[in-house]
Formats: C-alpha cells, structure tokens, sequence
C-alpha cells in the first residue's frame, strides 16, 4: 500500500503543475486583457460624463443673454458690402468723410473657428467727428476689435499745427472684423 502512496504523489504533483501552467498560459492572459478592457472603459465613462458636462454647460450659455448679444454680433458670412455700408454710415453719422477703406481677404480667425476680416481706412473730419466715429466702429452691429488708431491734425503746407487748435484730422485705423463661418478661399 506504501508503494501506491509513493506513485500518487509525483502524479498529484504533476496535476498541480499542469494547473499552475494552464494558470499562467491561458487565465493570466485574460484576466490581464480584461483588466486592459475595464480601464479602457473606465477612461470612457469619464470622458463620457466631462463630455455631458460641456454639453450641459454649452446648452445652459446659449440662453445666456450676453453671449447671445455677443453671437448675433458675429455674422454668418463675410458680407463685405454690408461691411462696406455700415462702415459709411458710421461715418455718416459722425460727420467724418472715408477717404480709404480696404477690406482684407477673409482669414481663419486667430480666436477659433470663423474668419477674421483685417480692414483698414482712411478718414478725415473735426475732433468731435473723428471721436464719434471710432466709437461708431466700435459699435457696428458685428464683432469688431480695434487694432490701432491714429489721429493727426491736418496741417495747411509745412505749418506745425497745434492739436489744440486744429479744426480737421487725418484718422488711420486698423480693425479686425469676424464672421462665423471660413471662407470658401480658406485652405
């Protein structure tokens, strides 16, 4: 009976070995590619709920009254003759006459997605006028930055003219102007 316990023994070790071995070979793997597979979905689930999140958020500021103010400022299109005429009645209605307008080739806008419209002009009237104009530009019913201006009295021949005294100025000005959608001349 001894002699039987002896021979069971290398054989229950062989069991355990073969096991052990199925183990490592076969379940290891799989339990490492399904802890692989719960991370992954892990990771999804959280991008799942930030992106739920920013949708919520986007969908409660757009019934935000100033960012709809804001949105309604920043046309669909370039519209360049709408531009054209809002610039001139500006003008108009400051007393100020354009004598330059250029308005740019539509670029991507460098404040996200749409175009950026660089636009630059040229006009000339009395202080009060050239004061009511930029303030004019500044107020256009579209999303409108004022880069830079520059304002000089106009002077009679090489006389040095005294601003104080002046009664006409040269106005310079460079705006950047934006439409929601990129132009089609956009690569």
């Amino acid at each position: 009976m001894r002699r039987q316990s002896n021979s069971t023994l290398p054989i229950l070790l062989l069991v355990v070995l073969v096991a052990a071995a199925g183990f490592v070979l076969l379940v290891k793997p799989k339990q490492a590619e399904v802890t692989d597979r719960r991370n992954e979905l892990t990771q999804a689930q959280t991008e799942l709920a930030t992106t739920k999140v920013a949708l919520a958020s986007f969908r409660a500021s757009k019934d935000d009254p100033d960012l709809a103010a804001l949105l309604v400022k920043i046309p669909r299109t370039e519209d360049s003759p709408a531009l054209f005429n809002q610039v001139n009645a500006a003008a108009t209605a400051a007393g100020v006459t354009v004598v330059h307008l250029n308005i740019g080739v539509p670029a991507a806008s460098t404040l996200g997605e749409g175009s950026q419209l660089a636009v630059s002009l040229a006009a000339s009237g009395s202080r009060a006028g050239v004061d009511e104009f930029l303030t004019n530009l500044a107020s256009l019913p579209r999303l409108t930055i004022i880069e830079q201006a520059n304002v000089n009295p106009i002077a009679s021949g090489d006389e040095v003219v005294d601003p104080s005294l002046a009664e006409s100025f040269d106005l310079q000005v460079d705006l950047s102007m934006f439409s929601g959608t990129q132009s089609a001349a956009q690569p």
